[in-house]
């Protein structure tokens, strides 16, 4: 009676708990969420009329297409904010149950039941609201991209007057005297409002900290990375590993674009002490920098591989005049770019229409077009000469896409001749950016590619520190190099293909759905599953596996190998845990991908139904291998016979067993097999093993004579174990003589073998001496038994 009511009491606490956490839900929780969702749906209604209006600029459309991906992701949070608190009550509901149809239920359980049922309702609708809130979001996102794609395409696709009109040219030279003297205007304008407050010494600062700049630079270059000119042909004594060559183009393009950072930082200072900063002024050096920058990029990045004062150095199959020309070619072509690219902005800011520049975009698509025909004959010409300097070129694929290049160069003059100087003008830019993204990505992978051939040839600095850091074995090194380079490959053809898309298509917003998928996931059921939440997960399980493997190491190494126990033991000890290390591992990882253990029951009746299937053999053999662990009837080390052969068990994984035969043969078995079949295992309990000696001599020699004899040889050895005593019989009287057999033990059944054949020998010695003849027939079997 006692603990009937000590039950009643903790039941009762329980419900009463749980009642006031629903209160505390309903009362606090709920409104606020209420309220987040209303702030939501405002501010959708707010940009509505902005979004419906078809008039929008494209700079407009840019600003609400933020706005309305904004308002998303925040009603995808309150989403998310919404789960946690309708799964608690749907399990408390779950938990109640009906009301029972047995009698009355107490207050407090009606209360219970009352409130968690009104908290549903309201957790669904606001569910429900969050949802139409995203669809909706997706909608008008859906509509400005439409809306862009199609300003896009009108602009782009825009016909004009051919290059090879008159009027054209005409109204070109009417717009740029417009453009001088907009910004003739502009720049006097400026010049009134900044002049009051102008210091001379801030734009003194600038060639000074260039200066100090460049000294440095040059003198941290000759240094740490010299540069010395060699003779056309000539090599240097240096030996330029492919890590090395590639790491020289990494470094230099990054040490000039400090330089270059450090050079604009000094320009910001300087204009900003002599007070000539405007709204106008930052616009317009804000464009400056930036097309110096791209074009200072490109040129660095080009002067690195082609190396003209390094041929050894060298990444591609070229000669030192094209080596030093490519480059200029490239970073004139880049600044071309960036110029047309500033066209439009600087026609507007300075209010000149976009009619009257229609000809500097035809000047600048056709000067790219012909700079980029310059670079294709150049590289064209190069891959006909016989050039071997250095080590291995790299980029020759380059020469497979020739034809493609040339088929859209020729695409874009026709389109100048035809008059879309847009589409000119984007395809000759996207080609550019096209081939300068691929030939980043290409040093990436050959980089990638050095490092793992370094990390995996111990005659190099780096592997040999790798090695020494990590600790690995030749063939996980070898394994590690492989998964680093696939990983790389990988995220360089995802990014290859992103930027790709991005480079030709209209904008972002075409990959907004997936961006989302990405961050958000999706809802099956009542399980989220998201990218980032799966590879968070990813990431912890291979973090618990290195750990749960770097502990059991530790485990062995500084443990167990200090203990008396014997390695089946340790192996047994070192295993368990690596299973419970693994197990935890991959229940944090599936923690963290998002997996509610809640719905335990169902997945577990799913995973039943699996085995009942399919599964039965493999988790057969895993349970069959945690009894091998536990109950230890085989071990690691042991020499057990099978069916399937005989051997030493090196090692017992989850599903088999290896054993490797005395022929240096391996043999897989599964688990089940040691458990439910008979297995000989001659070092179960300990080591002690017994050895035959079989005898035959001849019926003329006295028995009595030879069976001391014989014993006498086991005595005097010294492997041979006194108690059990050595045993002679004579066992047959046979056809060729007396058969007799030497039954020794040895401490070790491994030495069985060789003590035998020692054995033998002295019997064969002793037996000349004695002058006893031995019959022609000997038995040849041999082997250990208990």
């Amino acid at each position: 009676m006692l603990l009937r009511g000590i039950f009643r009491a903790c039941i009762l606490l329980l419900l009463f708990y749980s009642t006031a956490n629903a209160q505390i839900l309903a009362e606090t929780e709920i409104p606020k969420l209420e309220q987040a969702v209303s702030n939501v749906r405002g501010t959708i209604e707010a940009l509505k009329p902005d979004i419906l209006n078809s008039t929008e600029s494209v700079e407009k459309l840019n600003v609400l297409r933020l706005a309305i991906e904004a308002v998303r992701q925040r009603a995808v949070d309150e989403a998310l904010k919404i789960n946690q608190p309708l799964a608690d009550t749907n399990q408390r509901l779950k938990v109640l149950g009906e009301p029972s149809a047995q009698g009355p239920e107490t207050p407090a359980v009606v209360k219970q039941r009352r409130l968690l049922t009104e908290q549903q309702i309201k957790l669904a609708s606001l569910r429900k609201q969050t949802d139409d809130l995203v669809l909706e979001a997706d909608q008008i996102l859906s509509r400005i991209a439409s809306e862009q794609r199609g300003d896009f395409f009108k602009r782009i696709l825009k016909s004009d007057r051919s290059i090879l009109h008159p009027k054209l040219w005409i109204d070109t030279t009417t717009g740029t005297l417009q453009i001088f003297a907009r910004f003739d205007a502009v720049r006097r304008g400026w010049w009134n409002q900044v002049a009051s407050g102008f210091n001379a010494v801030g734009l003194l600062i600038i060639p000074l900290g260039i200066a100090a700049i460049v000294l440095l630079y040059r003198i941290g270059k000759h240094r740490y990375w010299p540069n010395t000119p060699l003779p056309e042909g000539e090599i240097e004594g240096r030996q330029w590993t492919p890590i090395s060559r590639l790491w020289r183009v990494f470094l230099g393009v990054f040490l000039v674009l400090i330089a270059f950072s450090a050079i604009a930082v000094i320009c910001a200072v300087g204009f900003e002490i002599a007070g000539v900063v405007t709204p106008q002024f930052s616009d317009f050096t804000d464009g400056l920098f930036s097309i110096g920058f791209a074009s200072l990029l490109n040129f660095a990045l080009a002067w690195q591989i082609c190396a003209p004062s390094r041929p050894e150095a060298r990444l591609v199959a070229i000669d030192g005049r094209t080596a030093k020309l490519l480059p200029i070619i490239l970073a004139i072509t880049t600044f071309a770019s960036g110029i047309g690219q500033a066209l439009a902005p600087l026609s507007n800011a300075l209010g000149v229409a976009a009619d009257a520049i229609a000809g500097q975009s035809a000047v600048i698509s056709a000067v790219m077009i012909v700079l980029l025909g310059m670079m294709l004959l150049l590289l064209k010409r190069q891959s006909r000469l016989d050039i071997s300097v250095g080590g291995a070129y790299y980029l020759q694929w380059v020469l497979k896409f020739f034809p493609v290049i040339w088929m859209i160069l020729g695409v874009a003059a026709l389109a100048l001749l035809g008059g879309y100087l847009s589409f000119s003008y984007f395809l000759s830019r996207s080609l550019l950016d096209t081939f300068m993204l691929f030939v980043v990505f290409a040093l990436l992978h050959y980089f990638a590619d050095a490092i793992a051939g370094a990390v995996t040839n111990t005659a190099h600095p780096m592997g040999r520190a790798f090695v020494n850091v990590m600790g690995f074995s030749e063939k996980t090194t070898s394994r590690f190099a492989l998964v680093f380079r696939t990983c790389v490959d990988v995220f360089l053809v995802l990014a290859a293909i992103a930027s790709l898309l991005v480079t030709w298509t209209v904008t972002w917003i075409d990959f907004s759905f997936f961006a989302n998928l990405f961050n958000n996931g999706i809802t099956i059921g009542s399980i989220s599953l998201s990218p980032v939440s799966l590879l968070l997960g990813l990431i912890v399980l291979l973090l618990g596996v290195a750990a749960t493997r770097a502990v059991s190491g530790w485990l062995q190494r500084r443990v167990l190998a200090e203990t008396s126990l014997d390695s089946g033991v340790q192996d047994s000890v070192r295993t368990g845990f690596s299973y419970f290390g693994y197990i935890v591992a991959a229940a944090f990882g599936l923690s963290v991908a998002g997996l509610n253990f809640s719905n335990l029951a169902l997945i577990a009746g799913a995973l039943g139904v699996g085995i009942g299937f399919g599964l039965q053999s493999i988790v057969n053999n895993f349970v069959s291998g945690l009894i091998l662990l536990a109950e230890r009837p085989v071990r690691v080390g042991d020499w057990v016979a099978t069916t399937a052969g005989e051997g030493i068990v090196k090692k017992i994984n989850v599903r088999s067993t290896e054993i490797e035969t005395f022929d240096n043969c391996t043999i897989i078995v599964p688990n089940s097999n040691l458990i439910t079949e008979a297995v000989r295992n001659w070092t179960h309990r300990d080591r002690v093993g017994r050895f035959n000696v079989h005898v035959t001599v001849p019926q003329n020699v006295d028995p009595e004579k030879v069976l001391p004899l014989l014993k006498s040889v086991c005595v005097e050895h010294s492997k041979v174990l006194r108690f059990p005593e050595p045993q002679v019989q004579l066992v047959k009287f046979g056809q060729m003589g007396h058969e007799y057999d030497v039954k020794c033990h040895v401490a070790d059944v491994f030495d069985g073998g060789v003590v035998a054949s020692e054995i033998r020998v002295q019997i064969a010695k002793l037996f000349q001496k004695q002058k006893i003849p031995m019959a022609v027939w000997l038995d040849p079997k041999f082997g250990p038994s208990k």
